[in-house]
């Protein structure tokens, strides 16, 4: 599992590693609250499924930091 962060990767890093796996091939990745409050991120998550690249097996919100008030989303992207 990676992080997926706004100030080290661009929204398309999502599409980019998924086209790197075979079909069926699984993404896991956080996104964390700051990286959040840019819609693209999970409008790259959303695309992939419109598009037929990848199915979501799993997106759930948890903490993250939790002395710095901090949460994060953990997504599970299938290589469709």
């Amino acid at each position: 599992m990676r992080v997926v962060a706004d100030q080290h990767a661009p929204p398309r890093t999502i599409v980019q590693l998924l086209n790197k796996l075979h079909t069926g091939g699984l993404l896991i990745f956080s996104l964390n609250n700051h990286t959040l409050e840019n819609t693209d991120y999970l409008q790259a998550c959303h695309d992939a499924v419109a598009d037929d690249i990848a199915i979501i097996l799993e997106d759930h919100d948890g903490p993250h930091m939790v002395k710095l008030g901090m949460t994060s989303k953990i997504m599970v992207l299938q290589k469709s």
